[in-house]
């Protein structure tokens, strides 16, 4: 197919079929930008319906005027042919799970401009290249960058993103990561203890819920926080009077509002909280209350139709095998909520910086006394979590995106959610962080499957069902 390039062009291309999830329109706009900078650049677009007649894409590429910018191929069988004769390849989409044409493009040697949607970042691997979704400046400005640097730049960049899809996706990395499921499998099964669990932070815990009952939270704030980690929990899905449990409920702030929608909800976690939860919850009959860890969850096994855990298996010495412990509770086919602290994996460098800053500060005020952790956890809520949050919130109200804004994402939320989480944040002893490919290989192993994760703050949260003892075997 003779494509009409000239040899001086800077091809970029986009390959996907029509549809709103891809965001070409996003790509279109991203594309005015850059021709209005650089007039020897065109775009080659390959997919289902990606064609002249179709009358959507080319209004949206006649109303910037480019027309002989654009080719448009429709759908392709030798795709690798067509990657070939790019320069530069571009996933401009809104969301994605595994976008397996972002692995295909570095495969082929092409430097990728990639939004942050699904695994593209991670897949990536470069955030000088990685943009925020439906931001079409951001996405023309690194597709400029991209163009200004020499032919032999965006070589060595191809072929850095060649060899690390060839190291992290071939066939003998993906036979490494079996084996080490494997045996981290046989290790849990093998393993004979029974203490999974840090008494002081245990202790810690139970001393936060006591000062933090959660009664003083708006509910506006409850309701917000609750939907931001439901939001993918399948809640059509449950059975008529659905059983289920709350792993580390803590003072109760999430079974409060589950416990309207299903059968009966078992709350349990370690601590002393759990009387703070049987005060605030109590009042649902359909509560049943048990102080225990995740070594001795008070339940059968493939008994329960849902299950949850919110913020607290990070806080366990072996998260897998805690996770292991929850899952094997369920009935085939439950699902199971989880929400891990993420290792900021999807955050620039920067970001990454501030936090490990903020670990070490952690570690020495969690090692405190109650009472003056607590003290100062509060100063910090006052003078750090306050002010940022207020600051996110004057910068948004004025159209800056502040996704990558220090605490940004309580700029909608009450100083009482603030005091707490930075008590939550600063006064805990033990705190582990985990990427989302750790967090997703850990539930495979868990014994769970169909895994999807929230592309939302907080990250990462994500829900998996119980695969049958069949499929688990």
């Amino acid at each position: 197919m003779e494509l009409g390039f000239d040899v001086d062009d800077i091809v970029i291309g986009a390959v996907g079929r029509f549809d709103p999830l891809k965001d070409f329109h996003n790509f279109v706009t991203a594309a005015s930008g850059l021709v209005a900078k650089r007039d020897n650049i065109k775009f080659l677009m390959i997919g289902r319906n990606i064609e002249w007649s179709n009358p959507t894409l080319r209004g949206w590429i006649e109303d910037v005027g480019l027309l002989n910018n654009f080719q448009l191929i429709g759908e392709q069988s030798d795709v690798p042919y067509f990657l070939s004769t790019m320069d530069v390849f571009c996933l401009s989409s809104v969301n994605e799970a595994f976008p397996n044409v972002v692995v295909e493009a570095m495969a082929m040697g092409l430097p990728c401009v990639v939004t942050r949607a699904g695994d593209a970042a991670e897949i990536l691997g470069d955030d000088d290249f990685v943009v925020p979704v439906k931001d079409s400046v951001s996405l023309s400005d690194a597709l400029l960058r991209m163009c200004d640097l020499d032919p032999e730049e965006r070589r060595r960049l191809g072929e850095r993103g060649a060899k690390k899809v060839r190291a992290e996706y071939g066939i003998e990395s993906i036979r490494q990561q079996y084996e080490a499921v494997y045996a981290e499998t046989t290790r849990q099964m093998t393993n004979t203890q029974t203490n999974n669990s840090d008494p002081k932070t245990v202790e810690g815990f139970g001393d936060e819920w006591t000062r933090f009952d959660q009664s003083a939270m708006s509910d506006e704030d409850a309701k917000r926080l609750f939907e931001g980690y439901f939001s993918i929990f399948p809640w059509a899905a449950l059975p008529k009077g659905a059983v289920g449990f709350d792993l580390g409920c803590g003072s109760g702030r999430w079974a409060k509002l589950v416990a309207s929608r299903v059968g009966t909800l078992h709350c349990i976690d370690p601590s002393v909280a759990i009387e703070v939860a049987r005060k605030n919850i109590g009042l649902h009959a359909n509560c049943e209350f048990h102080q225990a860890g995740v070594d001795d969850i008070p339940l059968r096994d493939q008994s329960m139709d849902f299950g949850y855990s919110l913020g607290v298996l990070h806080h366990i010495p072996d998260t897998r095998a805690a996770l292991a412990a929850c899952v094997a509770k369920l009935k085939p086919g439950a699902p199971f909520l989880l929400y891990l602290y993420y290792a900021f994996d999807n955050r620039p460098v920067w970001f990454r910086a501030i936090w490990q800053v903020s670990d070490w500060v952690r570690k020495v005020i969690s090692r405190m006394p109650h009472s003056l952790r607590y003290a100062v956890s509060q100063v910090i809520a006052g003078v750090v979590y306050w002010p940022l949050a207020r600051a996110a919130k004057l910068a948004e109200t004025s159209g800056i995106n502040v996704t990558n804004f220090p605490l940004s994402s309580y700029r909608d939320c009450g100083f009482y959610v603030m005091r707490t989480d930075a008590l939550d944040r600063f006064g805990t002893r033990l705190e582990q962080r985990f990427t989302k490919m750790e967090i997703k290989a850990m539930m495979e192993s868990a014994g769970l499957e169909n895994i999807r994760f929230s592309e939302e703050i907080p990250f990462w949260c994500a829900v998996g069902y119980a695969k049958s003892m069949a499929c688990a075997a």
